[in-house]
């Protein structure tokens, strides 16, 4: 299979249905995603969750986990996904494949810290305003991530409202007002409240890549390449939002740039990483350099000989190499 017939099937899968087409599709099953510590240690990293279909590379929805380490994801079309989890301080990880019904589907995950996570620096995105919040909106702020937590957006979202309407410069609130729409199904107020936050501080990345996310969901992948490179320009270390990076530039046929990217995440203590090989390998074919590709297969296949994409990585290197003989 060409790169092209790659992408133009990809887009086909994913944009160019009717919404009436879907109506049969069941969406009520759903997902409850708990995280352990390989060293025991309790849940103190805010760690990105990712729900991916088996089908393709375009996410299906993100969020971050709670305090007690759990992330749930709804209304979701029945069918096969995994689970990736990556952030700071950890190795990413990925769950099995699983299925997705009518019922709720509890997925468990072991991650592990990595050796130099206690002196993973906080990325710079706390504006100054932030560091002379007022305790009244503070409060309100604390009250609302205790109900966000505990999945009560309705209570939330009275909090955060109280937290912007007392310090009207409240970066962090303005992002969870985004976050809080968006498990409410409010979408332009989410757009809202997130773009109100980077008005504020255009160097507050979480709203960045949130702001991304939505892009990705509204299937504008230029806007979603630009919001990430803004991120990672932030954060050169951000490996998560890197490796995602990467994949929008590859789906934008930005070859190079994707490549030029898979090569920053190489150079940084990021733990295993298998798909940014599978990325290379996808560039690498669509510039038509097919020996290449079959190397990052390869590499791809020994550091992650099973998985969603491993049977598709064998399938791939078999026809270029059939290409190359």
């Amino acid at each position: 299979m060409s790169f092209r017939t790659f992408v133009c099937l990809l887009l086909l899968i994913t944009s160019s249905f009717s919404f009436a087409q879907f109506q049969h599709l069941q969406k009520n099953g759903s997902v409850r995603v708990q995280l352990f510590f390989t060293d025991g240690q309790p849940c103190h990293l805010r760690l990105r969750v990712v729900l991916w279909p088996k089908a393709n590379y375009l996410a299906v929805s993100q969020t971050f986990t709670s305090d007690e380490c759990r992330a749930e994801f709804g209304a979701l079309t029945s069918g096969e996904y995994y689970i990736e989890v990556s952030g700071m301080g950890i190795e990413n990880a990925q769950s099995p494949i699983f299925e997705v019904g009518q019922t709720t589907q509890s997925i468990n995950i072991t991650v592990k810290h990595l050796e130099s996570a206690a002196a993973v620096p906080r990325s710079p995105t706390v504006s100054v305003t932030d560091l002379n919040i007022p305790d009244k909106a503070r409060k309100e702020f604390e009250k609302a991530s205790v109900l966000i937590a505990k999945k009560d957006w309705n209570k939330a979202l009275d909090h955060l409202n109280k937290a912007v309407a007392s310090f009207p410069q409240y970066v962090e609130a303005y992002n969870n007002l985004g976050v809080v729409y968006a498990r409410l199904g409010e979408r332009d107020q989410e757009r809202e409240s997130l773009e109100k936050a980077v008005s504020l501080n255009d160097h507050y990345a979480p709203a960045l890549t949130n702001l991304a996310s939505m892009a990705i969901v509204d299937k504008n992948l230029p806007q979603a390449e630009g919001l990430l490179n803004r991120v990672t320009a932030i954060n050169p270390a951000d490996v998560p939002s890197l490796v995602l990076l990467a994949k929008i530039e590859l789906l934008n046929q930005h070859f190079e740039d994707a490549l030029a990217t898979c090569r920053k995440v190489h150079s940084l203590q990021h733990g295993s990483e298998a798909l940014v090989h599978y990325i290379a390998a996808r560039a690498l074919e669509g510039e038509h350099r097919n020996a290449d590709a079959v190397t990052e297969l390869h590499t791809f296949l020994d550091e992650q000989p099973t998985g969603p994409s491993a049977d598709l990585a064998r399938r791939e290197m078999a026809v270029l190499e059939q290409q190359i003989n």
